[in-house]
């Protein structure tokens, strides 16, 4: 986590104006934005978006449409991303620990889909060369 402070800036959290904002899925203290959060992963915003789920997501209505405005991960979520991508290099898979921390966080604890979410995580962080 040490070094993703650097990196990371902290995201204050919105203040919410009543009737505007609407907060959905987690609610947490250490949120990184998506600039944050692609950044520390070496993701385009775009990746991120599609393949880490977000811990939380700030809501607002414009001309009676609810529209997504922002999109937040966990601190310690992108943490364990970038731990298991040094991990790679070294040589280490994930392990079940990983496998399970992730799936609680993101995956709604299906382990299946957080072997999928590695996998494929890991894949972009070393592309192979073709």
């Amino acid at each position: 986590m040490k070094h993703l402070k650097p990196l990371c800036p902290a995201t204050p959290k919105p203040k919410a104006l009543p009737g505007r904002s609407i907060l959905r899925k987690k609610n947490g203290s250490g949120l990184l934005g998506i600039s944050a959060a692609a950044n520390a992963l070496g993701l385009s915003q775009q990746n991120l978006k599609a393949l880490i789920p977000c811990s939380e997501i700030r809501i607002a209505e414009q001309n009676g449409d609810k529209v997504i405005e922002e999109y937040y991960w966990e601190k310690d979520l992108v943490g364990k991303f970038a731990s298991l991508g040094v991990a790679q290099k070294a040589g280490r898979e994930a392990n079940r620990e990983d496998v399970n921390y992730i799936a609680e966080w993101c995956c709604d604890g299906d382990r299946s889909w957080a072997k999928d979410l590695i996998s494929e995580f890991l894949k972009q962080q070393h592309p192979t060369e073709g």
